[in-house]
């Protein structure tokens, strides 16, 4: 039995605020960043590759890692690495002799922190009893969402308000991580399942699995690829106020994103999983081309905000069937669907940012729409394999 369910449930979401904090408050900087440091857009792109590659590598240790310091020790652990990444922005990047190498640094160590926050808090999730799993994944997600719009919200008033000294916002960050790291200190946290992938089919030799996998690698770059760059893309190429852009670019992508995830929540036991995933994709795709070819910025603006919704789903989506699917998965299941969906993050905004850097922004997103067009490929054939009609 699990003692002080509210408090610990309250953590887990507040984890996924902070995680949406880590991977969104950089990109928030990077038009400063370029242009004070003479930074390259592909080498923005490559920070973020080396974010999400860092959490590759926490999710693959954390396979062994988890069982061996166990699932409280490994949180409060992430934590604290987050709290340290981001406060390392404020300092590394300005006294070390390349401002790229300590930025590089600083992801390093909060990348850390968010690949254990990936692995370890949607199992604990699973583990707190519930009549709707597939909902309360969603909801978990959705507190993402809810990070992602309150980074850029919060940030852009403190960047307008700080001016000059736009560093010291970091600083600002680090207060939550803080507070939520005596917060799992005070739960009763449960241990993770540990490794039972043999015992469920998890095999690279298992076509199903494959094609799990191959939904949360382009789920990763379908939503990160948009939320990274719609600031920059704003700003440069549609000639809006860097305000006005976040506002109605990241911002809106988050709070529609969120707003998916709440209703899928809500409804999820009437919608069927892998048809909700194909019509959000086909959605996404229509988003990618408008936002590259449309004549009218508001209109750009538009679509990059309703692709938060197109993504919505994808993620607490296909982690909720994949554990269904998979119910002896343990440790591996999780810590491999989040390794995917990672390696798709880091993909496809370094695709995005180097086919900008080279030909043009709506390049760049017609590239990025590859993505979900192959999602809509590989759920179309895992619906009709395993009829999710009758049995997801």
């Amino acid at each position: 039995m699990i003692r002080n369910v509210a408090r610990l449930r309250r953590a887990c979401y507040t984890g996924y605020f902070i995680q949406a904090v880590i991977n969104n408050l950089l990109p928030l900087f990077f038009v400063l960043i370029s242009t004070n440091y003479d930074i390259t857009l592909t080498e923005l792109g490559g920070l973020i590759f080396f974010n999400f590659i860092f959490q590759l590598g926490i999710d693959i240790a954390s396979i062994k890692l988890i069982g061996i310091i166990g699932t409280k020790r490994a949180v409060v652990i992430a934590q604290i690495l987050s709290a340290v990444g981001v406060v390392g922005l404020a300092f590394l990047p300005y006294i070390l002799p390349s401002p790229y190498v300590g930025f590089i640094i600083c992801i390093a160590v909060y990348a850390t922190g968010s690949g254990f926050i990936e692995v370890i808090i949607s199992p604990i999730i699973e583990k707190i009893p519930s009549n709707n799993k597939s909902g309360s994944m969603s909801l978990l997600h959705s507190f993402y969402c809810w990070g992602q719009a309150g980074t850029v919200l919060i940030t852009t008033l403190l960047i307008k308000l700080a001016g000059a000294s736009w560093r010291l916002v970091p600083l600002f960050w680090m207060i939550l991580p803080i507070f939520n790291t005596v917060a799992f200190i005070k739960s009763d946290v449960p241990e993770i399942d540990g490794d039972h992938g043999t015992k469920s089919g998890i095999s690279l030799k298992n076509t199903d699995y494959i094609l799990f996998l191959v939904l949360m690698l382009c789920a990763g770059a379908s939503e990160l690829a948009m939320s990274q760059w719609a600031s920059a893309f704003s700003e440069s190429v549609l000639g809006i106020s860097k305000v006005t852009g976040d506002i109605v670019g990241p911002c809106l992508f988050a709070v529609f994103m969120g707003s998916g995830r709440v209703l899928y929540g809500l409804f999820s036991k009437r919608i069927n999983g892998f048809t909700a995933i194909i019509g959000c994709a086909i959605l996404c795709v229509l988003c990618y081309i408008t936002a590259a070819f449309s004549p009218v910025p508001a209109l750009s603006l538009i679509a990059c905000a309703v692709c938060g919704f197109s993504v919505s789903i994808m993620w607490p989506g296909i982690t909720s069937i994949a554990a269904g699917r998979f119910p002896n998965g343990g440790s591996l299941l999780f810590a491999t669907i989040a390794m995917a969906g990672d390696l798709g993050c880091s993909l496809g905004p370094w695709v995005l940012g180097t086919v900008a850097d080279f030909v043009s922004f709506s390049a760049g997103f017609v590239a990025t729409s590859v993505f979900p067009f192959i999602m809509v490929i590989a759920a179309f054939i895992l619906k009709r394999k395993f009829r999710i009609n009758s049995e997801v």
